[in-house]
């Protein structure tokens, strides 16, 4: 007997959760060592209680607050675009209509996002903090009214993720609590299905929570005729666990998750993250310091050994403790007993740990510009490859499955709501095809190499060409500009097209040219004049 649309959805949200306790019994225990503000995977945790009681060493919650920062820096930065559209290859010439209006949606996307009431800098930096302690973040992008753009990132304990056979996340279940009065807030206006069990608790005991189930799919049974949710290519459902009934039904012309993965152990969905790898060296760590702490103690406040069997001795300043020296030898009869603790061992062993714990969370590494400030340009460019190699594979997990599908969500609900400029004719013509191009400090790193080959190329053949100058007619010089401009991240609207620069140098030819008639004008008007001195010497007139 088929299954009802509810049994179906509580019987994928089992299988889903198969594996979960493994994954949380290890999230709870790196958010309790890192991050434990967010340590709360069972939802035992009272409101306000404390969650810091394993750290005794903070250098790994602060490593991962540096980390976010330092993702966010280079991949998202927000004083500056860090993203363009682009006509795709072959569509359209930089400076052209199309190419214009694609700079005019970026600008918007940009701003749309940065609003205030987007929330976006705040829900992405929480999302950059769960990649760096359990290595899985996601964000919720939806438009809401009198918002065109709303960002939500959800803790992982709500989360749970599906993927296809090439390891793209198609399915995503949010398990939530709402209480009664929200319910109504949230679903009343929709005239969504509410069960009759939560408007009466809503009357007597609004603050009562329910537990509710968000599920969103491809859309398999989608009807490309129907306008409404039943046409589109993602479903979303909701489920109220506490009245197994469906409440709401909806749909998305794209896809409202983004989840990231840091990187990814082999047949695996869930991400691994440097907190994973640090973890280890963070409970030593904290071991160190608990035993740093006792020894503190006993040489701050020592144990004594005394000759008799009770003494009391005062330890205040100023004070005397009578018969505690031997009147014939002078010795003292109670000393402290010295543990002869060495601090330097513990400072170098504790020194090296906190190193291999910065270098995990990528601090050292981008450590390298701060603090070799005087560089050359080829020298910026050599460390900046270097970088960009080092943390390419962090780039192309994020950019692929967070910027790159977020820009997309953007794009379509900024469209949707006409948001948007009237695009061009050639631009409806060629099917609004764009490309992607980040423009992140990230994003320029990894492409430092090619800037770095021309500038090598510039040296190498600068030396032969003053010997030889027809050296340069082998090289498309222009090119070699563009693709440094690009390398060291100019943006895009600083580069002119092609038929500009035509224009330019033609105009400079004239310039040249007229320029040249005009200083030869005088000896050409000396010329002159001695000729018609001699027609009339030859003529007699």
């Amino acid at each position: 007997m088929a299954l009802s649309e509810v049994q179906a959805l509580l019987a994928d949200q089992t299988a889903m959760e198969k594996d979960r306790p493994t994954w949380e019994a290890n999230w709870q225990e790196i958010c309790e060592f890192m991050d434990p503000q967010q340590a709360d995977f069972y939802g035992t945790k009272t409101p306000g209680q404390k969650r810091s009681q394993k750290i005794f060493d903070s250098t790994a919650p602060v490593a991962l607050e540096r980390f976010a920062a330092i993702m966010e820096s280079i991949l998202t930065p927000q004083p500056s675009v860090w993203h363009r559209l682009k006509p795709q290859e072959g569509a359209a010439e930089p400076g052209s209509p199309f190419a214009r209006w694609l700079d005019q949606v970026n600008q918007l996307l940009y701003d749309y996002r940065y609003s205030p009431a987007a929330n976006f800098s705040s829900q992405q930096h929480q999302n950059y903090r769960g990649l760096g302690s359990i290595g899985t973040a996601s964000l919720y992008v939806d438009a809401a009214p009198g918002y065109p753009l709303r960002y939500r990132s959800c803790h992982m304990s709500e989360i749970y993720i599906a993927q296809t056979s090439w390891g793209d996340i198609d399915k995503v279940n949010r398990k939530f609590k709402l209480q009664a009065r929200q319910v109504l807030q949230d679903y009343k206006r929709h005239g969504d299905e509410i069960p009759d069990k939560i408007r009466t608790t809503a009357e007597h005991n609004p603050l009562q929570e329910f537990t509710f189930l968000h599920c969103v799919d491809p859309n398999e049974e989608r009807d490309r005729n129907r306008p409404d949710h039943r046409g589109m290519p993602w479903r979303a459902r909701t489920v109220c666990l506490d009245t197994n009934t469906v409440v709401r039904r909806g749909g998305f012309r794209t896809f409202p998750w983004m989840v990231s993965r840091y990187t990814l152990a082999t047949r695996e969905v869930y991400g691994r993250s440097p907190g994973w790898m640090a973890l280890a060296d963070t409970k030593t760590l904290g071991r160190a310091a608990k035993s740093r702490l006792r020894q503190w103690d006993r040489e701050l406040d020592p144990a004594w050994a005394t000759a008799e069997d009770v003494y009391t001795i005062k330890q205040q300043p100023g004070a005397v403790n009578p018969g505690l020296l031997d009147e014939q030898t002078g010795r003292l009869k109670a000393v402290p007993l010295n543990p002869n603790a060495r601090f330097d061992i513990d400072a170098a062993v504790t020194e090296q740990l906190r190193g291999v714990v910065n270098d995990i969370f990528l601090i050292t590494l981008f450590q390298i510009l701060v603090d070799s400030p005087q560089m050359t340009a080829t020298e910026v460019l050599e460390r900046a490859r270097e970088k960009g190699a080092l943390t390419a594979p962090v780039m192309a997990r994020q950019q692929s499955e967070c910027l790159g599908p977020l820009i997309a969500r953007e794009f379509d609900l900024l469209a949707f709501q006409n948001l948007l400029p009237e695009p061009p004719a050639e631009v409806l013509e060629s099917g609004l095809q764009y490309q992607i191009d980040y423009v992140s400090p990230l994003a320029t790193a990894a492409k430092a190499e090619s800037g770095l080959s021309v500038m090598r190329a510039i040296d190498g053949l600068l030396p032969i060409s003053e010997r030889v100058p027809d050296i340069w007619d082998n090289f498309d010089t222009d090119d070699m500009a563009r693709t440094y401009a690009e390398s060291v991240g100019l943006k895009q609207s600083s580069i002119v097209s092609a038929d500009i620069v035509a224009q330019r140098r033609q105009q400079r030819a004239q310039q040249q040219a007229m320029q040249e008639m005009a200083a030869a004008a005088p000896g050409l008007g000396s010329a002159v004049k001695d000729v018609a001195q001699a027609e009339q010497i030859a003529t007699g007139a």
